[in-house]
């Protein structure tokens, strides 16, 4: 090996002073070169989903000369993989959303941090994170049209500014000491430094140009904070195209690298120095010399790369021109660098520009190199659609499942309609010597004389019934295969299955989610509401290394009104069941109310603490008016919440001990008002002695013994 290979190799696995682009371009175009066959695939998916292939017409007629079975027969659309794909999408969004969700500290077992953690997690997807769902579903098409979905997730903190205008009447109104230092042109510096100081985010040359419109002109336009954006952002990255693992990736956590790809404005590149900290002479010369790409830059090698694959791309739509004059190729590479003094491992990020690093190598530069501090995997939730195969790129997606099912459906559609067609207008014969015709619906052709019959119809066989049967079969087989046949506890199961692994790459989101909150925010307790929780809830932090262990569950099945029905009756019978008081009665009403209506379960629960503190009040409240001698019913819930305070907290009182002995009627009426409650647990213990034919008592002493 030569000393150029040694040192080659040592970048890839050493951290260095400063990253050596030269050597970090030869991988990244290696790993491009090596990813194209996937692209392929992926490119074959992008069309058999959405039914391109060449020659197509809006009409769905063939048109070419020499069409089979003729020109202008049939070419028609069958949808068979976009809905099956759509389908799956929908059904675990739905899961997403309705699911039940736990979030607990790996190392902990307090019961009150994972619950409080469980609702933060559902907070973070539903309201702090930007666009969370929009992006999630992104992914999930990709992880069933290409068969691998990939999110980064990273964090957002900046301050948000807008422009506004500063009147300077109005500075002399309520500030004039301020509006004479502006004024005074002696104190320029003075007012300049006041103004940053009033002006957050103001840097000195905004501020002085400030200072010369209020002089000038009386206005100036300032930038004054918004707010401060604090939070974590996820990104939907296409394994096609944005995010590029080295060939031979088994696990995504321990690879050595991975490249993140974007294509970027000149608006952006400035953002990015701003709120990134890029290197600012690096942006502008990338403005100044590297802006532009043409189709085949942004296609690249993702794109077709020979006549034979260019003609199996869709012809349908004229593109027209894509070249993009305002965009450059901008890629972030992540590594996993190792110190070669004491071999710590830290996981680095380079932002750098593929056009300039085929430049001059003198003047290649990068826009950040950093230690990503504190992280110990790569930010970005990578799943695969199946786990067949080690390699991550080794993948089927749905349109090779489902290909075959999409042709032969189509083959049997255009038979339809060509059959039907011929059978409107059969071939005609007629005397010889005339012009030849082609063959098709309402087409002539010659016999020649003394022949019977010189002018007739062929007779077409009627294959209609057996062409609509078997597009059915392939249609059936199709639902079977991806788990949507309504029916079938296979196809089940494979439901199931997908939508698991659907929900896994969620739970992988949140996690790295809350790693980033861990890492980078610096605020206060956050304060929120959240779906499917009715309280207010405040969380902090909680330890800078805790690990989270963040699952969603989903049973397909509930999609079936009568499964739920039957689930919610069966819940609500085990209280009547269970002798030894395992069960929690309000658990129990809680779920099957999520079971049975789970969009409005956040509207009509409350959590336990709530629902005693409102049955006491309401206690409290007929104790006054039975104090003061009405008489006053039971309330219909809550009895035993009810029974406890009267006999533990109420009448403890020594006032209300002295004016049970002392005032007949109050005692009376006390008394009929807890005889109510005692009532109703003698009715529900009836109906459990109905049911069971023995008191539960006996039942419990059985157990117990």
């Amino acid at each position: 090996m030569t000393t150029m290979e040694d040192e080659y190799l040592e970048d890839l696995a050493y951290v260095r002073k400063e990253p050596s682009i030269h050597n970090l371009n030869e991988v990244y175009r290696k790993d491009l070169s090596d990813h194209s066959g996937f692209a392929d695939q992926c490119a074959d998916s992008y069309n058999q989903r959405r039914m391109w292939w060449p020659g197509k017409s809006l009409d769905q007629k063939k048109h070419q000369l020499d069409a089979k079975p003729w020109p202008m027969a049939s070419d028609q659309e069958v949808p068979v993989i976009d809905p099956r794909i759509n389908t799956l999408v929908a059904l675990i969004m739905n899961a997403i959303r309705d699911g039940n969700i736990t979030a607990a500290p790996v190392n902990g077992d307090d019961v009150e941090r994972a619950a409080s953690t469980t609702v933060f997690i559902r907070w973070m997807l539903d309201s702090w994170i930007p666009g969370a769902y929009d992006q999630i579903e992104l992914s999930l098409n990709d992880m069933f049209e290409k068969g691998i979905a990939a999110t980064w997730v990273g964090w957002e903190k900046r301050l948000r500014t807008h422009l506004q205008e500063i009147d300077l009447e109005e500075i002399a109104e309520q500030a004039p000491e301020m509006a004479e230092l502006l004024a005074d042109e002696d104190r320029e510096d003075e007012a300049i430094e006041m103004l940053q100081n009033i002006f957050e985010g103001v840097n000195p040359k905004r501020a002085k140009k400030a200072f010369k419109q209020l002089r000038q002109n009386g206005v100036a336009e300032i930038p004054v904070v918004k707010g401060d954006i604090d939070r974590p952002v996820i990104s939907a990255k296409c394994p096609q195209a944005d995010i590029i693992y080295p060939s031979y990736t088994m696990d995504t956590k321990r690879v050595d690298r991975v490249h993140i790809r974007h294509f970027m404005s000149i608006q952006d590149l400035k953002a990015s120095v701003h709120s990134e900290g890029w290197d600012e002479d690096w942006v502008d010369d990338i403005i100044e010399n590297h802006m532009g790409m043409t189709q085949q830059e942004l296609d690249g090698p993702y794109g077709n790369r020979s006549a034979f694959l260019a003609n199996q791309s869709a012809t349908l739509f004229n593109l027209g021109n894509r070249d993009a004059e305002d965009l450059v190729e901008i890629v972030r590479t992540f590594q996993r660098l190792v110190d070669e003094e004491d071999g710590a491992e830290g996981y680095y990020q380079t932002v750098w520009a593929p056009n300039q690093a085929e430049g001059d190598e003198e003047n290649i530069g990068f826009g950040l190199f950093e230690l990503l501090n504190g992280y110990d995997e790569f930010p970005i939730a990578v799943t695969t659609m199946s786990r067949d195969s080690k390699r991550i790129y080794d993948q089927r997606n749905v349109s090779d499942l489902l290909r075959g099912n999409q042709r032969q459906a189509k083959v049997s559609r255009d038979a339809f309609v060509d059959q039907l067609s011929i059978m409107m207008n059969p071939p005609r014969t007629h005397p010889a010597g005339r012009p030849a015709s082609v063959w098709g619906a309402g087409a002539d052709f010659a016999t020649r004389r003394g022949e019977e019959g010189l002018y007739k119809t062929l007779e077409v066989p009627n294959t209609l019934r057996e062409g609509t049967d078997y597009e059915q079969f392939l249609i059936d087989e199709a639902d079977f295969i991806m788990g949507l046949k309504e029916g079938s506890p296979m196809a089940l199961q494979r439901q199931q299955y997908y939508t698991n692994r659907g929900l896994a790459h969620v739970a992988e989101i949140a996690r790295l989610a809350y790693k980033a909150y861990q890492k980078f925010y610096d605020g206060e307790d956050i304060h929120f509401r959240v779906t499917n929780s009715p309280d207010p809830q405040t969380f902090n932090q909680g330890p800078d290394d805790e690990e989270l262990d963040i699952k969603f569950f989903y049973d397909v099945r509930t999609q079936d009104r009568e499964y739920v029905k039957e689930t919610v009756e069966t819940l609500l019978k085990l209280p009547q069941a269970d002798p030894t008081g395992t069960v929690d009665p309000a658990e129990i009403v809680r779920v099957a109310a999520m079971l049975a209506a789970p969009q409005f379960a956040s509207r009509i629960l409350r959590s336990a603490e709530a629902s005693q503190a409102d049955v006491l009040a309401k206690v409290s409240k007929d104790l006054a008016l039975i104090y003061s001698g009405q008489e006053v019913a039971a309330q219909p819930n809550g009895g035993q919440i009810a029974l406890e305070y009267i006999k533990n907290t109420y009448v403890q009182n020594p006032d209300i001990l002295r004016k049970l002995q002392e005032d007949p009627i109050f005692a009376e009426n006390l008394n009929t008002y807890v005889k109510q409650y005692e009532f109703q647990a003698q009715q529900n213990e009836n109906a459990q002695t109905g049911r069971l034919g023995t008191p539960p008592t006996d039942l419990q002493a059985t157990a117990s013994a």
